[in-house]
């Protein structure tokens, strides 16, 4: 019988990191050291993942370097991933195979993540649309309007959170701010719309402005040891035009900022935050926009040969993953998940 088999990591001190302050360590690779792993445990399960997951997420890590450090040659286009309905019942079996090196369970694992952040990217945008369908069913609402918190899950236990939230400044007199609107396609190469927030009012007066922080998340927990966060803040001002319709209203950017965590059989490569470069825009079809963009890579240099997943002895796998938020001049705020394979 499989039971949890898990390395112990000793956890001392009242370490405080979070998802933000645990940076330098928590995106470390080399894993070797006590203190590094307890910071990478910590930045993990203080970004809302379980203790039991958090310490998979460690040890699948560690399996990377130590199948990297042997120099074998894993062949996986010869084995048959192991199904969904068998992953999800045999949890902890199935994570014990994977620990253990089996190649079933590593192609299964890898699997998953593509089929999220890879070419299965179109069935995450189905499942979300009937989630958010059904919530606006639940709640009255139009499957548009003003949503900004989505959950969920695959047949192999592996989930995908989305969520988003608004600060809104009180109004103030109206500012002269040079406008130029345009609307602009981003790095990523596929994305789905998950959230919507309405800032202007119904007949706002004209001549105000206020300002606004909208910031947006989306993280996905893979059944086969992998974790991905990634955080976008856009801070902007609104305006009200000269009358009380929509069509004049103005956004004008400030800034854009965000961070990023991952764990498991990826980890972070690199990340920053990006912007299309424009200052404001004004009314329907014009936007301006901020993201937050993590690249991740698999933790270490495996030799792998998987024709199923380009992957050809010797390469790496990695994507990018992209919070992004836009934002319509006519006052309404739009939530994102994008990613790049």
């Amino acid at each position: 019988m499989f039971k949890k088999k898990f390395i112990k990591i000793s956890l001392v001190g009242s370490l405080a990191f979070s998802m933000f302050s645990a940076q330098a360590l928590a995106e470390s690779n080399d894993i070797s050291s006590q203190s590094v792993k307890q910071a990478k445990l910590h930045a993990v399960m203080d970004a809302g993942v379980s203790s039991d997951d958090a310490l998979f997420l460690i040890q699948t890590e560690e399996l990377m370097h130590k199948l990297a450090n042997s120099g074998k040659v894993i062949e996986l286009d010869s084995v048959e991933s192991l199904s969904d309905e068998y992953v999800r019942n045999n949890k902890w079996e199935y994570r014990e195979r994977l620990l253990n090196g089996d190649r079933a369970a590593l192609k299964t694992a890898l699997l998953s993540v593509d089929r999220i952040m890879g070419d299965g990217f179109k069935e995450v945008e189905n499942e979300l649309q009937k989630v958010r369908t059904l919530n606006s069913v639940e709640n009255n609402l139009s499957a548009d309007d003003n949503f900004e918190n989505v959950t969920i899950s695959f047949p192999d236990g592996s989930s995908l959170s989305f969520s988003g939230s608004t600060v809104q400044g009180p109004n103030t007199a109206d500012e002269t701010v040079e406008l130029n609107s345009t609307n602009y396609n981003g790095p990523w190469n596929q994305s789905i719309q998950y959230g919507i927030k309405t800032i202007a009012e119904p007949n706002e007066a004209a001549g105000i402005t206020r300002s606004v922080n909208n910031a947006t998340e989306w993280q996905f927990n893979g059944s086969g040891g992998s974790y991905g966060k990634v955080r976008a803040v856009l801070d902007w001002t609104f305006a009200t035009g000269n009358t009380t319709g929509y069509e004049d209203n103005k956004a004008f950017f400030k800034q854009a900022g965000g961070d990023a965590l991952s764990a498991g059989i990826f980890t972070i490569k690199a990340k920053k935050p990006g912007n299309g470069g424009h200052t404001s825009a004004v009314g329907w079809n014009n936007y301006i926009v901020g993201w937050y963009d993590a690249t991740v890579q698999m933790t270490a240099t495996v030799l792998l040969s998987y024709q199923g997943l380009g992957l050809e002895i010797g390469s790496g796998k990695q994507y990018s993953q992209y919070a992004v938020i836009e934002v319509e001049g006519a006052g309404q705020a739009r939530y994102h998940a994008g990613t790049f394979k």
